[in-house]
């Protein structure tokens, strides 16, 4: 019992005398995470700033992501913890934060936050200890892709085609007047849908699908029916079409 207390007592002491012989160690590591890098973002001899390089796809409307960054070279005098920004324009700004822990040239990654609100060419400042620099990111406009889709029933009859609205001759159509048939998204994006003109009317559709899969799309009736009678249309979309019938009664 005595001689294992003894070996722990042993054990203790040696420790304290190891922390005590090396105070400066612990105390170096404390000065290195409390530390503040200091620099310069990169410039020639005469003090021009480097070319800074714009990486991403900037459009207007559409958020930033990791993969739209700023990439710059900065020289470190100290190394220690850093931050480097630029202000906030047209919706959006760059940032870089992290821990250096030796000096000479690094390179950068400044990554984009934020919404541009419109197309142009913005001018960022960017912030590194005492030094500032500029950057031009050019934002463009957002085209919507066309959509890549199916008609459900092409090439026959389509799938379970959904009328609302009453046809009556010589009474013009109006909102009410739709019908409703399925198509399946392969690749989302804007479309325009119509159908044929028969007896005096014919139905049409635009907008954006947002998700891939089987869906809804709703066509709205346009004109006055001339006459009563069972009408068909074809309606056409990408390269599929399909066909459904519209009765049309007497006033």
């Amino acid at each position: 019992m005595n001689h294992v207390f003894s070996g722990s007592l042993g054990c203790f002491f040696s420790l304290l005398l190891l922390c005590s012989c090396h105070p400066e160690y612990s105390n170096e590591i404390k000065t290195n995470l409390e530390a503040v890098s200091t620099g310069t973002l990169n410039k020639d001899n005469a003090g021009n700033c480097l070319p800074i390089t714009v990486v991403g796809t900037y459009l207007a409307g559409i958020p930033l992501a990791d993969s739209d960054y700023l990439q710059l070279d900065v020289r470190i005098n100290h190394p220690g913890k850093y931050l480097i920004t630029t202000d906030t324009v047209n919706g959006y700004w760059f940032s870089a934060s992290g821990n250096l822990t030796h000096t000479g040239s690094v390179s950068l990654r400044l990554i984009a936050q934020g919404i541009p609100l419109s197309p142009g060419t913005n001018t960022f400042n960017i912030f590194f200890d005492s030094s500032i620099c500029q950057a031009f990111v050019p934002v463009g406009i957002y085209v919507i892709p066309p959509a890549v889709y199916t008609v459900q029933g092409a090439p026959g009859s389509c799938t379970n085609p959904v009328l609302a609205g009453n046809y009556l001759k010589g009474m013009p159509l109006d909102s009410s007047n739709q019908v409703i048939l399925l198509v399946n998204v392969s690749v989302p994006g804007k479309y325009t849908l119509s159908t044929n003109s028969s007896d005096g009317f014919g139905f049409s559709a635009a907008g954006q699908f947002f998700n891939k899969g089987l869906q809804m799309m709703v066509l709205y009736a346009k004109g006055t029916p001339a006459a009563a009678g069972s009408y068909v249309f074809t309606l056409r979309g990408n390269a599929s079409a399909c066909s459904f019938t519209v009765a049309v009664t007497g006033p």
